[in-house]
Formats: structure tokens, C-alpha cells, sequence
């Protein structure tokens, strides 16, 4: 009985052993066809894991530059290892391209990629043809942004303000704006702003400048300049207009003087005329009038009185007169003898 167990065992065993030999040497003429045709399948990774090593270790995948470009080419730098059966070669494609072998640092093409973001994948396979992929992406931009509407205008201290809209790229977006002025650089300034003062004391009255406004995208693109022309003048100094202010000039005073009842005047004693000197006056639209009138009013004044003195002295020379002659009248009746009243003789 024991006999008749041990042949059936035996005869497992060896069927076992020829099924195990067999499989083995079907797997590995699938596994020389497949690395022959250069292609790795999932399905044969997993069957080999479980007769052969492990996958390469998991690795890093840098691009350079890792923002938005608008280069023609990426520096794309990788590196793995394999303790067990070490690394056979590297591919790399672009997007869901082909895969082409490659060796680290690989300068590749990507003149011919569009605007947009692309994905470069890596795949690490060893000599077991186990792999391992790593992926990264590339940026790319390639058009150029635009600006529009640039002026030119004068502030009020007559320095020049430049003005623009905000500038428009669809792909990477606005990074900065150039300012020059006559092709030479003034200033940089970030995509947030639409205007600049240039406050350059290089800058004259009386010169026409021209001014170029240039926008920057991320992708280092640059526009076509923009250019504002304007023509910085001479500023106008306003002077304040001066006149003389003449003073009101007093009229003579006659003072009368009676001689003989005739009424004459003394030129000697005449006030000669005055004239203020002549002073500068800021005009003055609320000018007042009245010390004028008072001087206009004092000036009458002296008139009437100089009047009434005349006519007082002309009447005490007419006076003076008549008087004079009625004395001489009255004289001579007091010089003819008088009548003796006692020697005339009587009617009775």
C-alpha cells in the first residue's frame, strides 16, 4: 500500500517538474520577441515579476525652463537605478507620441509644439525589462502680446503722463511693461499698470519726444512698440499788470487884497501846484473813493470862501466910495460963510 502511494507522488512530481519547465521556456521566448520588437507590456512585466526582479527604482524628472518658454528646445534631465538586475535603457516622447531612446541630460526638440501645455514622459526599463515611468511638464508660447491705445499728455506741472489699456495675451499672460523714450530705456513696471509720469529732468520745453510703450508676456515674448509723440512747451510766465495811481492835485488859493476899494489878488501868494510822485499800484478792482470825495469836497470849500471874501471887499470898496464922496460934498457946504441972522432985516 505504502508502495503504491510513493509511484503516485513520484509521478506528480515529475508531471509537476515538466509543467514548470516548460512554462519557463515558453515565457522566456515571448520575453526575447517582445524586447526584439522593443516593446514592454504590462502583461509580461507582471509575469516576469514573478520569476525576476523588481522595477527600477522610482526617479525625479526635471525640464528646464519649468514656466512658460518660448524656446525651441528643453533641457531634460533624469536617473534611476536597479539593484537587481540594473538598468538596460532610457525613452522619452513628447505628449502621446513615439517613444525614443535617450540618455541624460537630453536636449530636446520642441520647435514644433504648439502653444499650450505639453507633457514629456521618461520611461526606465532594466535588464529584466521591468520599467518605470516618470512624466513633466513644458510651457509654451510662442505669440506675441499686444498693446494699444498709448497717449501722451502734459500734467500741470508740464511733465509728460503716458497713458495705455491693459494689455491682452490669451497664453502665459502680461509679466511687466517697458517705458523708453527716444529709444532709450526709462523704467520697467509690473502688469497691473496703465500709466507713467516721466519726471526725468532730462526733459526740456520747447522739444517734441517720442515715447515707446513695449509689453513683456511671461514667456519672455515681447510686442510691437507702441509709440506717443508730444511736444513739451515753454511755459508762460504771467506777469501782474502795474499802473500809476496819481494823487488829486489841491487848486490854488487866490487870497484878495483891496487897495483903494479895487479888489486884486498876488500871484506871489498863489499855492503852486503839487504833484505826487508817481508810485507803482497792483490795480485793485475795489478801490476806494472816498478820500477822493473828501479832498473834492474840501476843495469847494475853499472855493466858496475865496468868493465870499470878493464880494465882502467889493462891497467895502463901493461902500468906501460913495462914502468918500458924500464927505467931500458935505466939506464944502461947511466952508461958505453963514448969514448974520441978527443984522437981516425983517419983513415986520
Amino acid at each position: 500500500m505504502q508502495k503504491k502511494i510513493l509511484k503516485k507522488f513520484k509521478k506528480m512530481f515529475i508531471f509537476f517538474g515538466i509543467g514548470v519547465i516548460l512554462s519557463t521556456a515558453l515565457l522566456g521566448v515571448n520575453l526575447t520577441k517582445a524586447k526584439a520588437a522593443g516593446v514592454s507590456t504590462s502583461a509580461s512585466a507582471s509575469a516576469s515579476a514573478s520569476v525576476l526582479p523588481l522595477e527600477p527604482d522610482a526617479f525625479t524628472l526635471a525640464v528646464s525652463p519649468s514656466d512658460w518658454t518660448n524656446a525651441n528646445t528643453a533641457i531634460v534631465t533624469f536617473g534611476t537605478t536597479d539593484d537587481d538586475s540594473g538598468i538596460y535603457e532610457y525613452q522619452i516622447k513628447v505628449d502621446s507620441g513615439s517613444y525614443a531612446t535617450s540618455t541624460s541630460p537630453d536636449n530636446l526638440d520642441i520647435s514644433g509644439l504648439s502653444d499650450g501645455i505639453h507633457t514629456i514622459t521618461v520611461q526606465a526599463m532594466d535588464n529584466a525589462d521591468n520599467f518605470t515611468e516618470e512624466s513633466a511638464l513644458i510651457k509654451i508660447d510662442r505669440t506675441l502680446p499686444i498693446v494699444t491705445a498709448v497717449t501722451a499728455t502734459l500734467t500741470s506741472d508740464n511733465q509728460v503722463k503716458l497713458s495705455w489699456n491693459l494689455a491682452d495675451d490669451v497664453t502665459s499672460g502680461i509679466d511687466h511693461f517697458e517705458i523708453y523714450r527716444g529709444g532709450i530705456w526709462l523704467a520697467d513696471l509690473n502688469a497691473s499698470f496703465t500709466s507713467f509720469i516721466d519726471t526725468d529732468q532730462q526733459v526740456t520745453s520747447g522739444q517734441n519726444y517720442e515715447y515707446q510703450v513695449i509689453a513683456v508676456d511671461t514667456a519672455g515674448n515681447e510686442s510691437l512698440p507702441q509709440t506717443a509723440s508730444i511736444f513739451v512747451p515753454t511755459p508762460v510766465v504771467v506777469t501782474p499788470v502795474v499802473v500809476t495811481k496819481t494823487e488829486s492835485v489841491t487848486p490854488p488859493v487866490i487870497q484878495p487884497a483891496i487897495s483903494y476899494g479895487v479888489s486884486t489878488y498876488n500871484p506871489d501868494t498863489i499855492t503852486p501846484e503839487v504833484k505826487a510822485a508817481e508810485t507803482p499800484l497792483i490795480v485793485n478792482n475795489n478801490t476806494n473813493s472816498e478820500p477822493q470825495e473828501e479832498s473834492e469836497s474840501s476843495n469847494w470849500n475853499k472855493l466858496l470862501l475865496a468868493i465870499s471874501i470878493l464880494i465882502i471887499a467889493a462891497g467895502a470898496a463901493v461902500g468906501g466910495y460913495y462914502g468918500y464922496q458924500w464927505w467931500m460934498i458935505n466939506k464944502d457946504d461947511d466952508d461958505k460963510p453963514k448969514e448974520d441972522k441978527t443984522n437981516s432985516k425983517s419983513r415986520w
